[in-house]
C-alpha cells in the first residue's frame, strides 16, 4: 500500500500516514513510527511531511486501530503543495534581513 506522510514528530519518533486508496476524505490516517522505516548507512530515515512511503497495515499494538509497519521511502518529493504565503510578505512588504555591522 501506498501513502503520503501527513505529519511526524522527530522529537518522539512518530507520525501519520495518509493511505492513498478510496477518496479521500473518508480515509483514517494510520499511525507510524520510526522504527519501521529500514535502516540507510547505520540510521533511519526522518520521514519529511509530503514524501511518499509504501508500507504495510498491521494491527496497532495497543488494540486501537492499525498502524504501518515495513515502511519504505518512496520520494521525498512533496505530493502537496505548500501553504499560501499570506500577510506581509505576500502584499510585497519583507522584514529586513540582519544587520551586519563591521569594524571602522
Amino acid at each position: 500500500m501506498t501513502g503520503i506522510v501527513q505529519s511526524f514528530n522527530d522529537q518522539k519518533g512518530y507520525g501519520f500516514l495518509k493511505p492513498l486508496i478510496g477518496k479521500p476524505d473518508t480515509v483514517e490516517p494510520v499511525f507510524f513510527h520510526q522504527s519501521q522505516f529500514a535502516m540507510k548507512n547505520g540510521r533511519r530515515p526522518i520521514p519529511p511531511v509530503g514524501a511518499e512511503v509504501r508500507f504495510d497495515l498491521c494491527r496497532s499494538d495497543r488494540g486501537n486501530g492499525q498502524q504501518a509497519v515495513n515502511i519504505e521511502l518512496i520520494t521525498q518529493r512533496l505530493k502537496a503543495k505548500p501553504p499560501a504565503v499570506t500577510g506581509a510578505a505576500s502584499s510585497g512588504l519583507v522584514a529586513p534581513g540582519p544587520v551586519h555591522r563591521f569594524p571602522e
